[in-house]
């Protein structure tokens, strides 16, 4: 029992490094940018920020989470044929997704434009390297994981060194120093797994795992779809620069996010290996909830503690505009790391409908709470009904998953 306590917390910590290090990766590009681009720019690198981010959840859903659900401790020695099919899976959705993109640029701005050209080119390579993150967490070598992530954090300091010293900041240029630097992360994962990406093998495995992946996908519509259909409404309500003061206070949020992906990162696999012991399972998910609340807790009181000249000598001149969000964004960020340890406990556990119902209810929540909230009272009205909207999901997800859990438990029992 302790040996499996030694084995779990050992594993922990190598994934919140894993998740610190990719995490800081993406604050380190944000930061950089929130101190150096004017208020506009900033708000059309968040547009490129968030569609990076609905791919990787996209990708994700089809094929790294059903690898790690299907294959963590299932008895099954992760081959490199299942590794290339699903590092493949992720280059068809990074493809898809580029393509899209591609073909709605000529009818934006350029300044717009740009950048998402640049993201739509490198989608496929830069999902690839997510997917080898999950191959590893699913064998329980996250510190291979870490590898690739410290590998891509210092490349990308490096890139953004040069820009500082040569062309000078750009939204399509920071993109560029984020896409380069990411392939050539995933081409270390090629290396470390010795497979490359099977695409076409990996049609077959997303069809195989479609009662896995589809419910996830349609889960990650709903929540991140959500979410991104809001904030570009505020976006057009408002003007490009109130996305870029709301993105500017998600961007001093990253310390938390590197806790909240890390513990999403491990508690998905963690749960899957509980499933039989669903106690332990509940256990595992309020210790994640009350350590998370406690951290979102104190760096909201941190930075409403700090004076306005320091904030903005740390976080530059955009500061004062991006100030009135930060309690919004905290609401909503403490409400969303619940639901993720929710969302990675009914997933581990093999519940992917009773999860896609939550959020369901919560994407609903949402649309109404947020256009209503910014029509009624703008950008900052908008940001409270997101966060509004996210503390009742959080509360649908909980009581979902109690119930759930309850239930098998008695059943268990009986």
């Amino acid at each position: 029992m302790s040996q499996g306590i030694s084995q779990r917390s050992t594993r922990g910590l190598l994934t919140l490094l894993d998740q610190a290090l990719s995490s800081a990766t993406n604050f380190l590009v944000s930061f950089v940018a929130l101190r150096t681009l004017s208020l506009e720019a900033f708000g059309s690198l968040a547009v490129a920020i968030l569609l990076y981010g609905f791919a990787i959840k996209t990708s994700r859903a089809l094929s790294s989470e059903p690898l790690v659900i299907h294959y963590t401790d299932a008895g099954e020695e992760l081959d490199r044929s299942v590794i290339g099919r699903s590092a493949g899976g992720s280059f068809l959705v990074g493809v898809a997704i580029g393509l899209s993109l591609s073909m709605t640029t000529p009818f934006l701005d350029s300044s717009l434009a740009r950048p998402l050209i640049v993201l739509a080119v490198s989608l496929p390579f830069l999902l690839v390297q997510d997917s080898y993150r999950f191959v590893f967490f699913s064998s329980g070598r996250a510190d291979l994981a870490s590898i690739l992530d410290g590998l891509w954090l210092i490349l990308a300091a490096g890139a953004l060194g040069i820009l500082a010293a040569g062309p000078g900041w750009s939204p399509e240029a920071i993109v560029g120093a984020l896409a380069i630097t990411g392939v050539v992360s995933a081409i270390v994962g090629v290396a470390l797994t010795r497979t490359v990406p099977r695409v076409w093998a990996s049609v077959t495995w997303l069809v195989s795992l479609r009662h896995l992946g589809l419910p996830i996908l349609v889960e990650q519509i709903l929540g991140i779809g959500s979410r991104q259909l809001i904030l570009f409404f505020i976006a057009g309500y408002a003007g490009i620069d109130s996305l870029g003061a709301i993105q500017g206070a998600r961007t001093v949020f990253g310390p938390f996010n590197v806790a909240l992906l890390g513990f999403s990162a491990f508690v998905l696999p963690e749960v899957a290996r509980l499933r039989d012991h669903l106690q332990a399972v509940r256990r595992l998910i309020a210790v994640a909830i009350v350590l998370l609340l406690a951290v979102i807790g104190a760096l909201a009181i941190a930075l409403l503690s700090i004076p306005d000249a320091s904030s903005i000598g740390i976080f530059g001149p955009n500061w004062p505009s991006v100030e009135v969000f930060i309690v919004p964004t905290a609401i909503a960020t403490a409400a969303m790391a619940a639901v993720a340890m929710f969302q990675a406990g009914l997933r581990g556990l093999g519940r992917t409908l009773r999860s896609l119902s939550a959020s369901g209810f919560m994407a609903a929540m949402r649309l109404v709470l947020g256009v209503g909230a910014t029509v009624v009272a703008g950008a900052v009205g908008g940001a409270f009904g997101l966060a509004g909207a996210n503390l009742l999901g959080s509360l649908r997800f909980g009581y979902v998953f109690h119930t759930d859990t309850e239930a098998s438990h008695i059943g268990a029992k009986r």
